[in-house]
């Protein structure tokens, strides 16, 4: 069974999710960077669909952009300090992937969680 590629992202400086945060997901190759796919963060602090799902999940190596800038300036953050949020990382064959992204103004850290399929 193939895994998958989900992400959350939670807006600690104001205690709630960052709905309306755009993500995109590219992925790595000899080429370059490649997009393959671009969501929205929901309601609840989860994306709105898997940014990989399982019939498109492949090995590989990826990287999901963040747009934490407009997010913040939506929420009238002032001054916009982070822009952009690029995470890089390799997808194994068989394991359910999720990103889960804490952000304030001034910063950020990034945790996965990682399941057997």
């Amino acid at each position: 069974m193939p895994g998958t590629l989900t992400t959350e992202v939670i807006d600690t400086e104001r205690d709630c999710a960052a709905a309306g945060l755009r993500v995109t997901l590219y992925a790595l190759t000899g080429e370059g960077r490649v997009a393959i796919n671009m969501g929205e963060i929901g309601i609840d602090g989860q994306g709105t669909e898997p940014l990989l799902p399982e019939d498109n999940y492949a090995p590989g190596i990826y990287e999901i952009v963040f747009h934490a800038g407009d997010y913040q300036s939506g929420q009238g953050a002032q001054p916009k300090f982070i822009n952009t949020i690029p995470v890089r990382f390799e997808l194994d064959e068989t394991c359910h992937n999720h990103l889960v992204l804490s952000l304030a103004s001034t910063g950020y850290s990034v945790a996965a969680q990682i399941t057997a399929a």
